[in-house]
Order: structure tokens, then sequence, then C-alpha cells
């Protein structure tokens, strides 16, 4: 019998691919930076309170969450990693400014928040296969005994998280071989580290 070959799937271009990666990359940080800028804007002329500025910022942030998911579903899977990762930064910059400026929730319930936050950034990383994601979800993790920080040293708490959040990464990179977050991990225990001992 003839043997049919199947016809070559065709690829898309690289230009298509870089392309569409660095307008994603862009835009998000556009995206973000304009969210932090309005927050900005709206406590210079005090249009809202701090309550409603930080519940703004986690309805935007949930919202572009959702709307990732949406995109996903759509196959829409760099788009959705780009709106993805500023959810979670939108989610970020507004636990950190209930705590670190406005004071409206105490320390243990921002650290709950901010852990949360990295949790589903892996989860969200392995969903999407996004190893951007995984390295924001990193980066904001180490970032959250710095950005809480009283001033009070607590070494124990301090490096038992550390390692957790090592851990974690290492399972990562072990699952879907993302070197980044081995690079990441290891830079950012590192200054941790020689932070805490000085």
């Amino acid at each position: 019998p003839p043997v049919h070959a199947s016809a070559p799937v065709e690829r898309p271009a690289i230009e298509t691919k870089v392309g569409l990666t660095v307008i994603n990359r862009v835009g998000v940080i556009t995206l973000v930076l304009g969210v932090a800028f309005f927050f900005k804007w709206a406590v210079d002329n005090e249009w809202i309170g701090p309550t409603g500025r930080v519940v703004l910022g986690l309805l935007a942030g949930c919202a572009a969450l959702g709307a990732a998911d949406l995109l996903f579903r759509k196959a829409q899977k760099t788009f959705a990693q780009g709106i993805g990762g500023a959810g979670l930064a939108i989610l970020y910059l507004a636990a950190y400014a209930a705590f670190g400026f406005y004071h409206l929730v105490p320390q243990a319930v921002a650290f709950a928040f901010l852990v949360s936050t990295t949790a589903l950034a892996f989860a969200l990383s392995l969903r999407y296969e996004s190893a951007a994601i995984a390295a924001l979800g990193l980066f904001g993790g180490y970032l959250t005994p710095l950005l809480l920080s009283t001033g009070e040293d607590h070494p124990w708490f301090l490096l038992s998280y550390v390692l957790l959040l090592d851990v974690a990464a290492m399972g990562l990179r072990r699952r879907k071989a993302w070197r980044v977050l081995e690079i990441l991990s290891f830079a950012a225990t590192t200054i941790i580290y020689f932070a805490w001992f000085e």
C-alpha cells in the first residue's frame, strides 16, 4: 500500500515567537507600572482612602488572573503568561501597601498573603508552563522577609523560610529544567544570608 507522508508541522517563525514574547513582557511591565502610578496619583489627589486603594489593588490583581485563565483556555498561552504575571505583581504590591504604607494589617497577615501569592505563582507557572512566572513568584518570595522586616532578629524563622523557598525552587527546577530558578535561588539566598549576617 502507498505510504502517505504526513505534512510537515509548520512552526512559528523565530521572529514571531521572540516578538510576541518581548512585546508581552514590555506590556506586563507597563501595566504594572501604570497600576503603581495610578495608586500614587490616587494618594496624591486623595480620591480614595487607604483601604479602598488596597481593595482596588486586590480586585485588579484577581481580575488580571481571571483574564489570564480565560486567555489560556482560548489557547493564547503567551498573553496568558503576561497577564498572569501582571496579576501576581499587582497582588504583591497591594499586600505590601496594606502593611508597609498604610498599616492596615499586621505583619503575620501580610506574610501569610505574600506567601500564598508565591505559592499561587508556583502553581500558575506549572499550569502555564512559564519559567517567567515561576521566577516572579520566587523573586516575590525572597523579597517577602525583606519587605516585612521590622528590624527584629529572628534567624531561625528567616533561614527556615529561605530553605523552604530553596527546596521549592529546586523542586521546580528538577521537574521543569528551568535553570533560571537555580540561578535566582542561589543569588537571593546568598544576598539574604550576608544581609542578615552583617
